[in-house]
């Protein structure tokens, strides 16, 4: 959470590669949504800012994205020909069987298995991630 939290400072947008179909964490989620409020950095002063969250596609199911992937001939993360199906970072991905949903294997063993790691549910501005 913090690296993202850094990476966006500044500025206006930034585009995820969240979807609905991913979980009920993401039914509500919009393709446009202020993200609460940000700081622009100029010399002497912070202007608050709001920051704008993206999700072009949000409402693509898991078949349109490798049917995306196959027709526009983009490399994939090795780790999907091992069989996982949702990635994020090492400690919170694991696999999952073909009867189970997607993010089943994010988080699992703990209370927020199948869920969000706090980058799409955090406020932008604060401690809480």
């Amino acid at each position: 959470v913090e690296p993202t939290k850094r990476a966006i400072k500044g500025l206006d947008a930034w585009i995820t590669g969240l979807r609905r179909t991913e979980g009920r964490t993401r039914t509500d989620y919009e393709v446009f949504e202020p993200s609460g409020s940000a700081l622009t950095r100029i010399p002497g002063k912070e202007i608050p800012t709001s920051l704008m969250k993206v999700n072009p596609i949000l409402d693509w199911t898991e078949l349109d994205i490798w049917r995306y992937i196959a027709i526009n001939k983009i490399p994939v993360n090795p780790a999907y020909q091992k069989g996982y199906r949702s990635l994020g970072c090492k400690p919170c991905t694991k696999l999952v069987k073909d009867t189970e949903p997607e993010r089943a294997g994010r988080w699992r063993g703990t209370s927020k298995c199948g869920g969000e790691c706090g980058i799409h549910t955090m406020h932008m501005r604060g401690s809480r991630s």
